[in-house]
């Protein structure tokens, strides 16, 4: 079973794509990212526009519950992101190159830092992943993974040889043990022993791009990645063994389906569901039809939630969600503005002590533009405002009646920027 798409509706799809222009409507493309299920809703995060974003699936529409902007001299945006549920928390883990951040998004209005990791190695993070369970960084130097205390307890080196994938790393991948590394180079599949660093062999494969994702499957020790022809199944003999002709000129990425007998690849023009046996499709979507003008998928990550799953689909203009039987839930339209802050952030009161109940003025500046604020007064939230159009803001708050007498603090979070300031505050 196959759909077959004409010609001109490719080249309509292709055209209306590259007529979307950064400089005219200042919108920057979707193509990666990661998506969870916590506390019954689906999550997603992304990194493109260079700023850590959260989105939220919420009865059928999609939030952005905050932003976090990179603040590193060294690096000014974020390359990549991961989200997990651990202990009945939402946390994040973002690379910008020169850091490993650790967040607590739990409460996503007020994102807590957890975790900066510096690299004094030099090497350059760029790609956040998982191998046999655990945190995988790859930068431009070497695959580092790391233990819960986050130190490095295994590394590979990526910069010499056919492992050399520092612009592209995201095609360097592990078997579902960690046994084998895999690493796709354009053209290439490369198989390697992870113990011996030896290769084991290649796969040729057709391809313009460096950029593909790799998925490995155990049990039927094959593994599965889609190029600008075919849908293919590898062994780790270098076998090609089954193959699915795709109706687009480019292929994307494959992940695995919650139900490990199907996957998902994505073509640009759409993305389809295929049985693992036969690499037969059972199901697709046109999703450069469904959702805003610009509609390209590539980025896709499957998510079980409330005992359905769902596919989101980084799909150009927009973050498109599908629900399992490939329908549209809503889709999350990309348009950045510069909304960065125009002055030094600082923070100040009308008076650095007060008793319980009584009211202190606040002004700031240095915040996003015309950006949410909570401020907090120890550990209470006392009060949301937002800035003006510079930034700045006003707001007469309530020092609360629970807390306790002593020295706290005020604290101002951008819910946009993630941006946070404190000042010191003695309660009598």
């Amino acid at each position: 079973m196959k759909k077959v798409i004409v010609f001109s509706l490719l080249l309509a799809a292709l055209a209306s794509f590259a007529l979307i222009s950064p400089t005219e409507s200042k919108r920057k493309a979707y193509y990666s990212g990661d998506a969870v299920s916590y506390n019954g809703k689906i999550y997603i995060s992304t990194t493109n526009t260079g700023s850590f974003e959260l989105l939220a699936v919420e009865n059928g529409d999609i939030f952005k519950k905050t932003t976090i902007s990179s603040l590193d001299r060294e690096s000014k945006e974020f390359y990549d992101s991961e989200l997990f549920a651990e202990n009945g928390r939402l946390y994040a883990h973002i690379v910008n190159g020169r850091y490993l951040y650790k967040y607590d998004l739990s409460d996503p209005m007020i994102p807590e830092l957890i975790v900066k990791v510096k690299d004094n190695s030099w090497d350059w993070f760029l790609r956040i992943k998982r191998v046999d369970g655990k945190l995988a960084t790859v930068g431009s130097k070497q695959l580092k993974i790391w233990n819960d205390d986050y130190q490095v307890i295994n590394s590979f080196d990526v910069s010499d040889g056919d492992l050399k994938n520092s612009s592209n790393p995201e095609n360097i991948s592990f078997s579902s043990k960690g046994d084998f590394m895999i690493s796709g180079k354009k053209d290439k599949v490369y198989i390697y022993n992870a113990s011996t660093r030896q290769k084991v062999t290649e796969v040729a494969i057709s391809a313009e791009s460096n950029k593909r994702n790799i998925v490995n499957d155990g049990e039927r020790s094959l593994i599965y990645v889609v190029d600008d022809e075919s849908l293919k199944a590898i062994d780790f003999g270098g076998n090609i063994v089954d193959e699915f002709e795709h109706t687009s000129h480019v292929g994307y990425n494959v992940v695995e389906s919650a139900d490990k007998n199907y996957l998902y690849f994505s073509d640009g023009i759409g993305v389809v569901k295929v049985e693992k046996d036969g690499l037969k499709p059972v199901d697709w979507q046109w999703t450069m039809n469904i959702a805003s003008a610009g509609s390209w998928a590539m980025g896709i990550e499957s998510v079980f939630n409330a005992g359905e799953e769902y596919l989101v689909v980084f799909n150009g203009s927009n973050i498109l969600v599908l629900d399992s039987n490939m329908n549209s839930i809503n889709y999350y339209e990309s348009i950045v503005e510069d909304e960065r802050p125009m002055e030094a952030l600082s923070l100040g009161v009308d008076k650095t002590r007060t008793a319980r109940g009584n009211q202190v003025s606040l002004r700031g500046q240095g915040f996003g533009l015309s950006e949410e604020l909570v401020i907090k007064v120890g550990k209470y939230t006392v009060a949301k405002t937002e800035t003006d159009n510079y930034g700045r803001f006003v707001k007469i708050i309530d020092i609360p009646v629970k807390l306790e007498t002593g020295k706290t603090d005020i604290k101002v979070v951008g819910s946009e920027s993630g941006f946070t300031y404190s000042i010191g505050f003695e309660v009598e």
